[in-house]
């Protein structure tokens, strides 16, 4: 089963704040939806889409609008990747950047991936989209974030050789601020952006080999979440999207066999209550970190029978009953 797509919620929140200053204003609908979110939460893919897709609407009716992209991409700051700029800060050099680019991407979300490609005079770095949603507006915000992060990171004064975009030629001037001097190819099979190989061997200021691995550690732990790789992690995950699922109806959302199911979480020496009751109990305790969290409403949105089956659970977790706990929190 494919686990449903996300984006990192620091890159969303960070193109919601550039709106405004560029003229487009999101329905009131659309802005409590993406809130629902908290700051550690991914968000998914298909919301994404529905922002990408306002904005690429509003846009078409301002006079700048053919710039949107570009000009959210030149907006964004490094922080806006959230874990990725960590790991992007401790590259030696610019190309070890963009291999992190390359392999831990997913990090910012699901909706496509980096590529390099060898060339005469350097590199190319090629981004593959998988959406749809204001395509030509979200590679351009691409091209134009990863540029502005390049030069960030090594000296304004890096300058592409050639650089690739999608949509058709218009007469937007970011292009040339962005780009400087470089070739453009409009209507290209791919977007990308290529560098001489001096260029990508230019050292970063920050760069160092033990932050860097110590990053990698961290980036690959957080991959391990996004796209999971044994039964534990695939259970786990759609638990901590739907902790009431019951083994049945895990077996269904995986497309296995209840059978199935337990003996590959058995041959990790796991059953599917000891792996849910260990995620209801992460999630039962950071929803009473919430006002209004009541032993019913966990007790429902956990899966238990009644609010006495999760009292229960909760004692055998904490040692004291839901009232106690809270009590000893405010101490």
């Amino acid at each position: 089963m494919a686990i449903a797509s996300t984006v990192t919620p620091g890159f969303s929140r960070a193109i919601q704040t550039l709106l405004p200053e560029l003229g487009i204003h999101l329905p009131q609908v659309l802005t409590q939806e993406l809130a629902v979110y908290r700051a550690e939460e991914r968000l998914p893919m298909a919301l994404q889409n529905t922002l990408w897709q306002e904005i690429e609407r509003q846009a078409a009716g301002l006079p700048a609008g053919r710039c949107i992209g570009l000009q959210i991409g030149q907006s964004l700051q490094l922080a806006s990747f959230d874990m990725l700029s960590f790991l992007l800060l401790a590259s030696p050099t610019l190309l070890d950047a963009a291999e992190a680019l390359v392999s831990y991407s997913t990090l910012i979300g699901e909706g496509g991936s980096f590529i390099r490609e060898r060339t005469d005079k350097g590199w190319k770095l090629i981004y593959q989209a998988r959406f749809e949603h204001g395509r030509y507006i979200r590679l351009d915000a691409i091209l134009a974030g990863i540029m502005q992060g390049a030069r960030w990171l090594v000296g304004k004064d890096l300058q592409p050789l050639t650089v690739g975009f999608e949509c058709r030629k218009d007469d937007c001037p970011l292009h040339r601020q962005l780009f400087g001097d470089a070739s453009f190819y409009f209507s290209s099979p791919s977007a990308f952006i290529e560098l001489s190989t001096a260029d990508w061997q230019r050292p970063l200021s920050s760069g160092s080999e033990e932050i860097q691995q110590q990053m990698q550690r961290l980036a690959q732990q957080q991959l391990q979440k996004i796209r999971p790789q044994t039964m534990e992690d695939k259970v786990t995950v759609l638990l901590r999207q739907q902790p009431w699922l019951s083994r049945t109806q895990m077996a269904t959302l995986l497309s296995v066999s209840e059978r199935h199911l337990n003996r590959k979480l058995g041959e990790q020496g796991k059953s599917f209550r000891v792996v849910a009751d260990k995620v209801r109990m992460e999630s039962a305790l950071e929803l009473l970190k919430e006002r209004g969290a009541t032993q019913e409403s966990l007790a429902s949105y956990l899966g238990y029978a009644d609010g006495s089956a999760f009292a229960k659970a909760f004692k055998r977790w904490t040692g004291m009953g839901m009232r106690a706990y809270l009590t000893s929190r405010m101490k």
